[in-house]
């Protein structure tokens, strides 16, 4: 079913569209009224629909500038990343000579080290190392020097007995802590 209302004929020229209204004019009084009050709610239809067309008009509108302005702050996002990418990169850059500059001071500084330890190490007088030696080995080597210095005394000094030496005896005191007197560790002598 048409959703506008239809003629009951469709005539070809107004001659036939008298002839088919003397017919049955309350049929086309009925399709005249239908097709008006179909036009009047058309007309207010068209209204809500032209009212919605500019509604939607100023949103596009309104989409299209947000759309620019986010353009714009992309543009300016990118411009600003791009500034720091190459600010990165500059400092990378420089942080890279940096530490190759303290890498070769560094190992100037090591050389210099090794070589002021190399020079006093040089003004040092040389000590002789003895070699590990066992105590057999150090028993062995000192009884014959003992037989040569003896052998050595006999052929170049007369014999003299001597006499012994004595030692004085001295006893050690130690403070007696109970009675504060000081407190001999050997028997004394009257």
């Amino acid at each position: 079913m048409p959703a506008h209302p239809t003629p009951p004929a469709i005539p070809g020229n107004r001659a036939e569209y008298e002839a088919q209204y003397a017919k049955d004019p309350d049929r086309w009084y009925q399709y005249l009224s239908e097709a008006h009050a179909w036009m009047t709610a058309q007309e207010e239809g068209q209204t809500a629909t032209d009212r919605k067309l500019i509604e939607l008009q100023v949103q596009v509108e309104a989409q299209q500038e947000e759309i620019l302005n986010l353009q714009n702050t992309l543009q300016t996002m990118q411009v600003k990343e791009s500034a720091a990418m190459m600010q990165k990169s500059w400092i990378e850059e420089r942080l890279d000579k940096k530490e190759k500059e303290l890498e070769i001071a560094q190992a100037k500084a090591h050389k210099a080290q090794e070589e002021a330890r190399q020079a006093v190490a040089a003004r040092l007088p040389t000590v002789a190392t003895l070699t590990p030696a066992t105590y057999q080995t150090l028993v062995s080597h000192f009884r014959g020097l003992d037989i040569r210095l003896q052998e050595h005394r006999e052929r170049t000094r007369p014999y003299t007995p001597k006499k012994l030496a004595t030692t004085a005896y001295m006893r050690p005191i130690y403070p007696d802590h109970a009675t504060g007197k000081e407190v001999s560790l050997t028997p004394q002598r009257p």
